[in-house]
């Protein structure tokens, strides 16, 4: 069982790498409550062989990075948690407000749960480190938050700390290579929620059928942007991207198949280059491509080399059903693009928009030109 794949885990030291022999693991949910590095096998091909399956009844793995305890504190500041060549399958977190104070229902693969160390007055938030390498992330389910990653802070302001002193939240940071998630889904951010997120890289991934609530949401201070490259989410019921605060730049990748592609607001800057955004359908008449929102003081959309096609809202696919920036004193910067319904625009011509099953947006279209 899972207990058994985790049983160095409590004997294991800081900053340890931890291997796990190919297979399925079944089991309780694994705990981890210092840095470390789990590392599973590959087949022949190079896909992960190892796999952790919840079976539906309960989170796979809980990270606590509750600061103040001895294991954090012996990380030296470095707080890491690495995961390479592993399967995440039917993860459930259900969680009611009558469960206790430190139970949440964020995260049904990954469920962060953290308290930040005291400090003084002028110190700086406490970061931790998620990352994950040539993973899969499959079927799972939170009511409260990222149906495959979530994240809760339970800290409280001065609790537990001497005079002086105070309690940071706990921000994360999120490395994200060669990975798949599918079929995960919550009702807010239905494959990655992070409420208190800090630096962002997501690289060479796949967020596909997400059960709900959209795919990724972010919601940041200043505390580091979102960089998202060589990425394609497609087909889930909520928005592909959601963030609040600070600079999102998505990069050759295609967004496809949602109820709207990013919606961004509160002083987001946001950046496209060589990407596509396509065939994302609202059923109100707001932008169905890229929304940005009125909050917060002046932002930027940029819009560089990349195509926004066939997105629709009630009023149709014209260009403000393409991309919209509703802040007064924003700045829209488009070169080199191709918008429907602006001027001089040409159909891009996708190699297979619709695919085998002839809906726009699914797995199977082709949107090369």
């Amino acid at each position: 069982g899972v207990t058994d794949d985790g049983r160095h885990i409590p004997f294991a030291a800081p900053g340890d790498t931890i291997n796990i022999p190919a297979g399925t693991y079944t089991g309780n949910t694994l705990n981890i409550n210092k840095s470390l590095t789990l590392v599973g096998q590959t087949d022949g091909e190079g896909d992960p062989g190892t796999i952790i399956d919840g079976e539906g009844t309960g989170e796979l793995i809980r990270i606590y990075a509750y600061l103040d305890d001895a294991q954090w504190i012996a990380d030296g500041g470095d707080h890491q948690v690495r995961f390479t060549n592993i399967i995440l399958r039917n993860g459930n977190n259900w969680a009611e407000a009558t469960d206790g104070p430190h139970e949440t229902g964020a995260g049904g693969a990954i469920s962060i749960r953290s308290i930040g160390s005291c400090q003084s007055t002028n110190g700086s938030r406490e970061h931790l480190l998620l990352n994950m390498t040539n993973c899969r992330v499959e079927d799972c389910w939170a009511n409260q938050g990222g149906g495959a990653i979530g994240h809760t802070d339970f800290t409280m302001p001065v609790v537990g700390c001497d005079v002086g002193q105070t309690r940071w939240e706990v921000v994360i940071d999120l490395g994200i290579g060669g990975c798949h998630f599918t079929g995960n889904g919550s009702d807010n951010g239905g494959d990655i929620n992070l409420p208190i997120a800090g630096a962002i890289v997501l690289g060479d991934c796949i967020f596909e059928n997400g059960r709900g609530g959209g795919s990724l949401l972010f919601n940041k201070g200043s505390v580091g942007s979102t960089y998202i490259k060589d990425v394609r989410l497609f087909d889930s019921l909520g928005t592909a991207i959601t963030q609040y605060g600070e600079e999102l730049y998505v990069g050759n990748s295609v967004i496809t198949g949602h109820k709207q592609g990013i919606l961004a607001a509160n002083n987001c800057d946001v950046r496209v280059f060589h990407s596509t955004i396509a065939d994302n359908v609202r059923q109100d008449d707001q932008a169905a491509g890229v929304m940005m929102g009125a909050g917060g003081g002046p932002t930027t959309l940029a819009i560089r080399n990349s195509i926004l096609w066939g997105n629709a809202n009630t009023n149709g696919n014209d260009e403000d059903a393409q991309r919209h920036h509703a802040h007064p004193s924003g700045t829209l910067d488009i070169g080199w693009s191709t918008i429907q319904g602006a001027f001089g625009a040409l159909n891009p011509l996708f190699t297979d928009r619709l695919g085998a099953d002839g809906l726009a947006g699914g797995a199977d279209a082709d949107y090369r030109l």
